[in-house]
């Protein structure tokens, strides 16, 4: 393969069959207007073999992987970006869509912002393409932020499918986790504990499908989300004790009170081992707090319910802020 002058996006697409949907994906990323482009299909144990209708060319190279069991979004993600040589990279799901410019857009807002890690664009949910005009935006994408911290601990305010990261930012944060719910937030966090830049195309470019489908790379029952979330969350902790952030009074409360929040829902689900090692963390971060809540928690345990527990995160919001 030829090398260009203009520089290589690696684009990796996971699936997890529903093929419909992903070869309008993958037709999306094949109309951009930019090349050079690697689009990376990453086959995640679908029922059959994934084959998109595009071959490679001098400027759109296709690769296709095939994993031997479903491993979920992280894991696929991941066997994406090592396979990846491009100067930046992207991951779009396989049930969401491009809008032919949303590359070109980016790089061009990335040369002008040469400290920046990371660009993302305005995004919005769509039912049906082309959209019409009254879509809602996609969480808060139609704002900027030009940093990961502390905006995340309210929420991603951008999808995984409209971000463009620079390669140099992607070696620096390393792996996906291979966790099933809160990957994409784990990476994001990461991102935010090394003071990864960003920088922002205010315009809408990327589609977020509302109905994804019979088959979802992440879709489980309630409990089991929480419980892969848990194991998310213990995944941050354990990174963030590594970095400086750490020892960031404000970022400590930040993180205290989101542990908090998931414990007590792994509660409200009668999950208490869950909760207990959500507990286990801010005991760590803060003993005080932790003891405190656990004598509560174990003093309601006999009658639990869901009004009794909701009146517990209520009271005890004093406690962490």
């Amino acid at each position: 393969m030829l090398k260009s002058a203009s520089p290589l996006v690696s684009v990796i697409i996971p699936v997890h069959n529903r093929f419909d949907l992903a070869d309008e994906s993958v037709q999306s990323v094949i109309n951009q207007s930019y090349r050079p482009i690697e689009l990376i299909i990453v086959d995640d144990f679908s029922n059959e073999l994934y084959t998109p209708r595009v071959k490679s060319d001098l400027d759109f190279h296709v690769k296709t992987i095939r994993h031997k069991s479903n491993r979920g979004p992280g894991a696929s993600r991941e066997s994406g970006r090592k396979e990846a040589r491009g100067d930046f990279i992207a991951y779009l799901d396989s049930d969401d869509l491009w809008h032919p410019y949303i590359i070109s857009k980016q790089l061009s807002e990335f040369s002008r912002n040469p400290e920046a890690g990371m660009c993302y664009c305005t995004a919005i949910r769509i039912t049906d393409f082309p959209p019409t005009g009254d879509e809602e935006y996609f969480m808060r994408s139609n704002n900027f932020y030009d940093s990961f911290f502390p905006i995340i601990f309210s929420g991603r305010p951008w999808g995984t499918g409209a971000c463009l990261w620079r390669r140099s930012a992607s070696d620096q944060i390393g792996p996906w986790f291979s966790g099933w719910t809160w990957e994409d937030y784990d990476y994001d966090f990461r991102a935010g504990c090394l003071d990864i830049k960003i920088c922002y195309v205010p315009e809408v470019l990327c589609y977020f499908r509302r109905n994804h489908g019979d088959y979802q790379l992440s879709r489980t029952d309630r409990k089991t989300q929480l419980m892969r979330k848990t194991s998310s969350i213990i995944h941050m902790y354990e990174y963030l004790k590594q970095t400086e952030k750490y020892v960031d009074r404000d970022i400590r409360q930040r993180f205290i009170r989101l542990v908090y929040y998931q414990a007590m829902k792994n509660f409200l689900k009668d999950l208490p081992e869950e909760g207990f090692k959500a507990i286990n963390i801010i005991r760590e971060m803060d003993r005080g707090i932790a003891n405190l809540i656990a004598k509560i928690v174990l003093l309601v345990k006999p009658v639990f319910s869901s009004r009794l527990l909701g009146a517990l995160l209520y009271l005890n919001r004093r406690f962490i802020h």
